[in-house]
């Protein structure tokens, strides 16, 4: 999996930016406080599960991913991680 972080920040501002529209825009008129706590906490978690996926990626991309000696001197090829999945673990 090739990892693009310029692509990943460019999302993550553009929902920030849906979240300050969310709650100046005109339907915030309208929307009781339920609702807009609702739909607000879905979306914040949404958006600091993709801050975290960006935090592991860019750990991940980081590492060496050369051989490493294991306990008893022996070569262990490197295995890369899977990536997370919101959805799996969420719902």
């Amino acid at each position: 999996m090739s990892f693009n972080s310029t692509a990943m920040i460019h999302q993550l501002r553009t929902d920030f930016e849906q979240l300050l529209t969310l709650v100046t825009g005109p339907d915030a008129h309208i929307a009781t406080v339920n609702q807009m706590e609702r739909s607000l906490f879905r979306q914040v978690l949404r958006l600091g599960f993709k801050l975290l996926q960006l935090f592991l990626m860019t750990r991940v991309a980081a590492e060496s991913h050369a051989p490493q000696s294991g306990p008893d001197q022996t070569r262990v090829p490197y295995h890369s991680q899977k990536p997370l999945d919101y959805f799996s673990i969420f719902g």
